[in-house]
């Protein structure tokens, strides 16, 4: 009847957003060049706020006057979209889930600004925290969990606009111990519009523990001269600038030829306790 017309089109009312009037009309454009049947998906709001879906399919025909007019349907596909972006979070969370053990993966709904954490211990139960308006409380959970001398590092890492790749940094064990971590996210785009960020929290402590061991010198357990021609560039890069403080022993090779290289050694070990005690 035409007041069940009426209703339907009171309840399906829509303003397309700027972006998706773009997409469209170049969809539109686009597929009626070839035929004049089209169909197309875009992304609206409805009067009453909410984001919606509408899928439309139709054909243009041409009057007496020559003039081209659209003829169509439209359907609010919403929950069929937001169906597909589950799926489509679902599986990447299942390419993060088979990919390790003992791991944090999170999930983070840029929409919603919610964060869910699902850790996957070895041998024990997958356990599961939430974080609602992680804007508001996001300095909270950095101060919580990671390290102070890497919370820059990591902020700059979440801060980037393309947010992929990965960050490591030192954060706080179950224990309060310090443990290093790698960070690494992807992110889920559709329509152009950065819907979830996906992550996964690795720990490599025991990579950072082997690979701290070669950069140690073995008599002073000091970093060796190939690490720190490495962090000096480093900090040359990334860095505003710094200082540079180098230091030499007196009559040195007077210990080495008076009392033995053994002596010898034993006082550079323990200078280097000194420097390691006060630096």
């Amino acid at each position: 009847t035409r007041k069940e017309f009426l209703e339907k089109c009171d309840n399906c009312f829509f303003k397309i957003e700027s972006i998706s009037k773009e997409n469209l009309l170049s969809q539109l454009q686009e597929q009626t060049k070839e035929n004049s049947t089209y169909q197309c998906e875009y992304k609206a709001t409805h009067k009453n706020g909410d984001t919606i879906w509408i899928y439309s399919r139709g054909q243009t025909l041409q009057d007496n006057n020559g003039k081209y007019h659209l003829y169509g349907i439209f359907m609010d596909v919403t929950k069929q979209r937001n169906a597909m972006l589950q799926l489509q979070v679902e599986h990447l969370h299942n390419q993060i889930v088979l990919e390790m053990s003992g791991d944090i993966v999170l999930e983070y709904n840029c929409q919603k600004d919610t964060v869910l954490f699902r850790s996957y211990p070895i041998n024990g139960v997958p356990k599961t925290h939430h974080v609602e308006n992680l804007r508001k409380n996001f300095r909270k959970l950095l101060r919580k969990y990671i390290y102070h001398d890497d919370r820059k590092a990591v902020l700059r890492f979440l801060f980037r606009s393309d947010l992929q790749g990965s960050v490591e940094f030192q954060g706080f064990g179950e224990n309060g111990e310090l443990v290093w971590y790698r960070l690494t996210t992807r992110k889920l785009v559709v329509e152009n519009e950065q819907l979830e960020v996906v992550g996964r929290i690795h720990n490599i402590d025991k990579k950072k523990w082997l690979e701290n061991e070669a950069n140690l010198d073995d008599l002073t357990r000091l970093y060796n001269r190939r690490y720190m021609n490495e962090k000096m560039q480093q900090i040359l890069d990334e860095e505003d600038g710094g200082a540079l403080i180098m230091m030499d022993i007196d009559s040195f090779k007077a210990i080495n030829d008076n009392f033995g290289h053994e002596e010898g050694d034993k006082v550079l070990a323990m200078l280097a306790n000194l420097l390691v005690d006060h630096f």
